[in-house]
């Protein structure tokens, strides 16, 4: 299982690299209702310290806005962030960053922590982004309920509907044919997945087959099945 450091790691250097973004945080809502910093990836320590620190869930800022509300928040006018955070003033810098977006993680139907992005540019929120968001999101709540689990030392068996050496053939995915695999089992074609994730039709296409001969399944049906079976009966 791979630390949260290493996700957020893989996720600036890989999944999102093809929008510049540049780095990345996650914070946590602990049992007092306040907002702690957990990890971070590539943060400069000059912007690091150009934010807020001891937040409460009810402060008027984008995380905790986005945690209280169980939204995306995104912000492409950085350094201003605009009239919706007017506690935001005070932190308003000159770094070179234009885009800020961040999003809840959510365990039980309840969000635990928000995950943040830094990207270089002035980058347009759409249609396309924000299901590629939904798609992530899923995914990083994943690996933080794991995480958390294990910080937690709890273990919790639960009646499977797939066999235990499908479960094995799932878990050598890469984390870029888990989110294909995820895509495919909401129905996105090779092309909008190639579209979203920024990568030819053809490495679509070529990802899907290797993820058939992991999964040893004789198509996306049947991937899509396994996929779901998991989710359902983790």
């Amino acid at each position: 299982m791979r630390t949260l450091d290493e996700v957020l790691k893989y996720l600036v250097d890989q999944v999102l690299v093809e929008i510049e973004v540049s780095s990345a945080f996650v914070c946590a809502l602990n049992r007092h209702n306040r907002v702690d910093l957990i990890s971070y990836c590539n943060i400069d320590p000059i912007l690091l310290a150009a934010f807020p620190t001891d937040l409460t869930l009810f402060d008027g800022f984008p995380l905790t806005d986005s945690l209280r509300n169980r939204k995306t928040i995104w912000i492409n006018t950085l350094p201003s962030w605009g009239g919706d955070y007017p506690s935001m003033k005070e932190f308003e810098t000159e770094f070179e960053h234009k885009t800020f977006f961040t999003m809840p993680i959510e365990r039980d139907d309840k969000p635990v922590a928000v995950i943040g992005f830094f990207a270089l540019p002035a980058i347009e929120f759409s249609e396309e982004i924000a299901d590629f968001l939904h798609t992530l999101s899923d995914l990083v709540s994943l690996n933080f309920f794991r995480h958390s689990k294990s910080l937690e030392n709890k273990v919790n068996l639960r009646v499977r509907t797939i066999s235990t050496s499908e479960v094995t053939s799932l878990a050598t995915l890469t984390e870029r044919q888990t989110l294909i695999l995820k895509m495919m089992s909401d129905e996105y074609t090779n092309l909008m997945i190639s579209e979203i994730l920024g990568y030819s039709e053809s490495t679509i296409r070529q990802e899907s087959i290797r993820i058939y001969a992991k999964l040893r399944c004789n198509g996306r049906k049947r991937a899509s099945q396994m996929y779901k079976a998991q989710v359902t009966n983790p």
